[in-house]
């Protein structure tokens, strides 16, 4: 682990991150005069969360709360969820059909709503369609907007970077929260580093866990260490990493 990523272990056990926490992690620059600040304000307010911002910094908890009662993602985040970069998401959204209604909106940096149920409704080849899994849904989505929406995808997309490393490479749906390198459900351990439960877990690699299992161990969901790590092990042992 190097001193970026112990860095950040700290910053994400703690009460309050800054400003630039926010935009290295959620892919996204907060200020105290933009819109989305005062709203956010606004909101913990309401709702009686006290002690939410300080000078250029904000509780963690508190803004993920935020973003989970508007049904919001910041756009880095919304786009890894369908195996994408940032850049490739903004692109599309822009060449989806301006007259069909929609369900979700983009306002500040954020896409709220239900963007996946649009993708499912104004793309032809993504109707009445069931997947196996979230490969297969990124593989078929990522075809239909090429076809579809005449938008170049190839070399855009989103890989797990741990399953990349293990020879399999599969799409990713999240971040992992320590590297902040594209990671997928089946490569992901979770951690808890005091945030409610109501809340999305932090999430690491199991291969970065297996590297650095003396520093992440108390971190764990769990008390008990977690079974099916004998891949990961594996490959490290034979120097393949």
């Amino acid at each position: 682990m190097n001193a970026e990523e112990q860095n950040r272990m700290i910053e994400l056990g703690q009460r309050l991150v800054t400003f630039d926490f926010i935009e290295r992690y959620y892919g996204m620059r907060l200020e105290t005069r933009h819109n989305l600040f005062q709203d956010f304000k606004g909101w913990c307010e309401r709702n009686g969360i006290r002690k939410a911002a300080e000078a250029n910094s904000v509780s963690r908890s508190a803004w993920e709360s935020y973003l989970q009662a508007f049904t919001a993602l910041p756009m880095k985040w919304a786009a890894v969820q369908f195996g994408m970069t940032d850049e490739l998401l903004i692109e599309v959204l822009s060449k989806l059909p301006k007259e069909s209604p929609r369900n979700h909106r983009i306002w500040e940096g954020l896409v709220i709503g239900d963007l996946k149920r649009d993708f499912f409704e104004l793309l032809p080849d993504m109707k009445h369609k069931l997947f196996r899994n979230h490969h297969a849904l990124c593989q078929r989505l990522h075809e239909s907007i090429a076809n579809t929406l005449q938008v170049h995808v190839q070399g855009r997309e989103l890989f797990c970077e741990t399953s990349e490393i293990m020879g399999k490479p599969i799409f990713a749906n999240d971040f992992d929260s320590v590297t902040l390198k594209a990671l997928s459900l089946p490569h992901q351990l979770w951690l808890n580093f005091g945030k409610p439960l109501n809340l999305p877990p932090d999430r690491v690699s199991k291969l970065f866990y297996v590297q650095n299992r003396e520093e992440l161990r108390r971190y764990l969901m769990t008390s008990r260490e977690p079974e099916g790590l004998e891949e990961y092990e594996a490959h490290i042992q034979g120097g393949k990493t």
